[in-house]
C-alpha cells in the first residue's frame, strides 16, 4: 500500500513538472515573433482585395456570424487596425491587450473571407492566437518586457508551450495514420493528380509532363507517410546517443530534431510550390517552440554580434574615404 503510494506521488510530482514547470521564456517569445511575420504575411496578401472580400460591396461569406458587412471604407479601417495589432504582437507591445484584440479581429475576417473551410492550417493559427491570449509571450523580446525581479533569470510556466508542441505532434501524426490507413495513398496515383489538378502551378504540370515512371509517385507517396509518422518523434529528439557492434565508441548524433527540422521545410515548401498552399508553412512556425531557449539565445547573440561587427566595419570604411559616418 505504502509502495502505491509513493508510485500515486511520483506521478503526481511527474505530472506537474511537465505541465507546470518553469522553462526559458525564449522559444515562446519567438514564436510569437514569427507567427506575426506569418500572420502579416497571410493578412497582406488580401490587401488588394478588401473591398471584394470583406465589404457589402463584395463577394463576402458568412460563417457563424450575422449576414452584415460593412461598407468598403469601415472594412478598410478594420482591416489597416488588424494589420497595426499584427505589427504590436511581433514587437511584443502589450501582448495582454494586443492579443485577445487581435484573436477577435482575425475571427471577425476569418468569418468574412470568401475563402474560409476551417482547414488544418486555420485551426492551427486560431491554437496560436488563443494560447498566445493565455501566456506570457512578452517576457523577452519585447519592447514592453513584463515586469520581472532584478538579477532573476526569466521564466515561463511551460503548459501553453507544452500544449503547441503536442498539439502540432498530433496534427503530423494523425495525417500520417490517415494515409497509411488509406487505400488511395497506397501508390502514387492519388498524389500525380493532387500535383496536376485545377489549383497545380506550372512547375507541378511541368513535373508530371516529364511522364515519370509510376515508381517514382509510389516512393514520393510512401515518403510522405513515412515522414509523417517519424517527425512528431524527430521534432522532440535533441540529441540521440547509441552502441554499435561495430565500434567500441558510441555514436552520438547532436541536434536530431534540426535534421528533422529541415525536412519539414522541403516538404512544406514542395507543398507551397507544387501545388500553391502556401499556409501549411504555419507547421514550421511551432518549430520554434521545440527549440532548446539556449540555442535560440545563442543564436540572438552570433546575430547581435554579426550586426555589430558589421556596422563597426562600415562606419571604420566611411571614416576611411572621408565619408560621414551613421
Amino acid at each position: 500500500m505504502r509502495s502505491l503510494q509513493m508510485a500515486m506521488t511520483r506521478l503526481v510530482e511527474c505530472w506537474n513538472r511537465f505541465w507546470f514547470e518553469q522553462i526559458s521564456p525564449y522559444p515562446l517569445a519567438l514564436f510569437r515573433i514569427v507567427f506575426g511575420c506569418y500572420l502579416l504575411i497571410f493578412f497582406l496578401s488580401s490587401a488588394s482585395n478588401i473591398p471584394l472580400f470583406y465589404s457589402n460591396q463584395g463577394v463576402y461569406t458568412t460563417f457563424l456570424m450575422p449576414d452584415i458587412a460593412p461598407s468598403p471604407y469601415i472594412a478598410a479601417v478594420l482591416y489597416e487596425i488588424t494589420v497595426l495589432l499584427i505589427v504590436g504582437l511581433i514587437v511584443g507591445y502589450r501582448v495582454r491587450v494586443v492579443a485577445p484584440l487581435l484573436l477577435l479581429f482575425y475571427g471577425y475576417h476569418f468569418c468574412l473571407n470568401i475563402w474560409v473551410r476551417a482547414c488544418s492550417f486555420d485551426r492551427a493559427m486560431l491554437m496560436a492566437l488563443l494560447f498566445l491570449c493565455m501566456t506570457p509571450s512578452d517576457t523577452v523580446l519585447s519592447i514592453s518586457p513584463r515586469k520581472r525581479q532584478a538579477g532573476v533569470e526569466p521564466t515561463v510556466s511551460a503548459w501553453t508551450t507544452r500544449l503547441l508542441i503536442i498539439h502540432m505532434c498530433l496534427f503530423y501524426l494523425s495525417t500520417g495514420i490517415y494515409k497509411a490507413l488509406d487505400s488511395d495513398w497506397q501508390n502514387g496515383q492519388l498524389l500525380k493528380a493532387v500535383m496536376s489538378n485545377l489549383y497545380s502551378s506550372n512547375l507541378s504540370f511541368a513535373f508530371v509532363g516529364l511522364k515519370w515512371d509510376p515508381f517514382v509517385y509510389d516512393l514520393m507517396s510512401r515518403s510522405v507517410i513515412v515522414f509523417e509518422l517519424l517527425c512528431p518523434f524527430g521534432f522532440l529528439i535533441r540529441n540521440l546517443k547509441f552502441e554499435t557492434v561495430l565500434s567500441d565508441k558510441p555514436v552520438e548524433i547532436r541536434g536530431v530534431q534540426y535534421y528533422f527540422f529541415g525536412l519539414g521545410l522541403l516538404f512544406h515548401s514542395g507543398i507551397a510550390i507544387f501545388m500553391q498552399i502556401p499556409q501549411f508553412f504555419i507547421c514550421p512556425v511551432y518549430y520554434v517552440l521545440m527549440m532548446p531557449g539556449k540555442d535560440i539565445q545563442q543564436w540572438l547573440t552570433h546575430v547581435k554580434t554579426n550586426v555589430a561587427r558589421l556596422t563597426k566595419n562600415k562606419s571604420a570604411t566611411s571614416r576611411r574615404f572621408g565619408f560621414p559616418s551613421a
